[in-house]
């Protein structure tokens, strides 16, 4: 439906729908590329399933155009699917299912609420049952959602920001791979925004002391954050 035709007071405010847009597009950070080699598909072997899924993932996190990216996503998660019809307990599967409905996720504003409870419930799943998928993807994906989920319940269903969530699932992560810039990277994004800004500091570091192969993606966030950092750690000696 056409959201102007919407009779006005079932039409979202604008500050819900910019709320929603910029949760979104924070999670698309979050979601790591799986594959970068195309090749055909057969749609009866999970494995060839997964790895087009996979790249479909690539695809549409490259992609800056919203039309292309929920195309590419859509695309991706009819693979996902299949994957799961012949093979339920496919948790490689089950995870690219979740990353791609969270990319398919950030190309719409209304409508969001079922399907971002379906993609968490996706990732507590996966985190179960393969936790150490992906260096600790799903937790990483977890502690995400709960970092940068909006406070309002009303926006995003029973999902709301919970930073204590959002730390937990970083630890987990850590747990299973410490040295991932990805989970460390999320570790000092949550200390920051719980004002633990000491923890934060040593775990921004740490990304810039790994090989720069690693650290190389990050290192104008990391610095950016810490320059942020010791502001705060000054006002806090000061005040």
């Amino acid at each position: 439906m056409n959201r102007a035709r919407l009779p006005r007071r079932y039409a979202p405010r604008n500050d819900e729908l910019y709320m929603k847009f910029i949760f979104l597009f924070l999670l698309l950070f979050s979601f790591p590329a799986l594959a970068n080699n195309k090749t055909q598909c057969n749609l009866n072997d999970p494995a060839s399933l997964l790895l087009r899924a996979n790249q479909f993932i690539e695809q549409a996190e490259a992609s800056f155009d919203l039309r292309s990216k929920s195309k590419l996503a859509r695309n991706g998660l009819e693979k996902a699917d299949r994957c799961l019809k012949i093979q339920k307990n496919n948790w490689s599967c089950l995870y690219a299912h979740a990353v791609l409905l969270g990319l398919e996720l950030e190309t719409r504003t209304l409508k969001i609420a079922d399907d971002l409870q379906k993609m968490v419930l996706e990732f507590e799943t996966v985190s179960q049952n393969a936790p150490h998928l992906d260096e600790g993807g799903a937790f990483n994906a977890l502690g995400n959602v709960y970092l940068k989920a909006p406070v309002s319940l009303s926006l995003t269903g029973d999902i709301h920001q919970d930073l204590d969530k959002a730390l937990v699932y970083a630890l987990e992560a850590m747990q299973i791979a410490p040295e991932n810039p990805r989970n460390l990277f999320l570790l000092g994004e949550v200390y920051y925004k719980r004002d633990e800004f000491e923890d934060a500091q040593k775990t921004f570091q740490k990304i810039l002391s790994l090989p720069k192969s690693k650290s190389k993606p990050y290192k104008k966030q990391v610095k950016s954050y810490l320059k942020k950092v010791k502001k705060r750690l000054k006002k806090q000696k000061l005040g």
